[in-house]
């Protein structure tokens, strides 16, 4: 049932323990703990770009913000969309994918092929 959660907090909270475990409350934590990290690894990985810039801009650093900044984001979101996807196969009580990240990376391009991953991109 779609509605099966909408219920108390605690009341949802001990069904998920019931029927996945402790690892059900944790369902799509990774991606929320990975996003800072790969934007953080992203922002270091163009730090060369960022000195670049600041020499061609001479100065004007509101053009290296936006430049840098908008290359950050676009990064970060090819790189991250795969696991949001997989997140919300994941959440989706309606898609009968195995509870597991990897599990479900697997089902997904198996049954689909790789380009699954970036639905909705």
């Amino acid at each position: 049932s779609v509605h099966k959660y909408q219920t108390s907090f605690r009341s949802a909270s001990w069904r998920i323990l019931k029927e996945s475990g402790i690892s059900g409350l944790y369902c799509g934590a990774v991606m929320d703990t990975l996003k800072p990290l790969v934007t953080k690894f992203i922002q270091n990985l163009l730090l060369p770009v960022k000195r670049k810039l600041d020499s061609l801009c001479g100065g004007r650093t509101n053009i290296r913000r936006i430049v840098v900044g908008s290359v950050v984001s676009t990064l970060t979101l090819v790189v991250l969309h795969p696991m949001e996807t997989v997140k919300t196969a994941m959440i989706s009580e309606r898609s009968k994918i195995s509870p597991g990240m990897i599990e479900t990376t697997g089902k997904i391009i198996s049954t689909s092929g790789f380009s699954a991953l970036y639905t909705g991109f």
